[in-house]
């Protein structure tokens, strides 16, 4: 008997990062992989810094995308949720595999263990209500 693998998911909460933080998560992708694509909605970019100079100094949205080993790392992705009677937008950032690979599974949870650190902590607003 041999279990079956699977590509692997994770769905981050909100990340706090600054440039540096942004350089150490491009380098762990291109330490392990044989390309790394950066992109956002509308461009393809050379660098982070190329990248900077077309959108400012705030990082909307952020798709860098490995190959050799395949891992995907998405920052500030919608979609639309339709739970209920409305559809409601939902922002998340996304890290998965694009293989079945020791060394896409490798990479995934040191990506993973470096985003999780920089998770802003989650805080649930009590129901406010007033008496009168």
């Amino acid at each position: 008997m041999e279990p079956i693998r699977h590509t692997l998911t994770a769905r981050l909460r909100y990340l706090k990062m600054y440039r540096e933080d942004l350089d150490q998560l491009l380098a762990l992708f291109k330490e392990s992989c044989a390309n790394v694509t950066i992109s956002d909605n509308t461009n393809r970019y050379e660098s982070l810094d190329e990248m900077q100079e077309h959108v400012g100094a705030k990082i909307e949205n952020l798709d860098i995308q490995g190959e050799g080993p395949g891992v995907h790392f998405l920052l500030n992705r919608s979609e639309v949720v339709h739970a209920g009677a409305t559809p409601s937008l939902s922002i998340f950032n996304e890290l998965r595999t694009e293989e079945i690979t020791d060394g896409a599974d490798a990479l995934f949870f040191k990506v993973k263990d470096f985003l999780v650190a920089h998770e802003r902590p989650y805080v649930r607003i009590p129901f406010a209500s007033s008496e009168v």
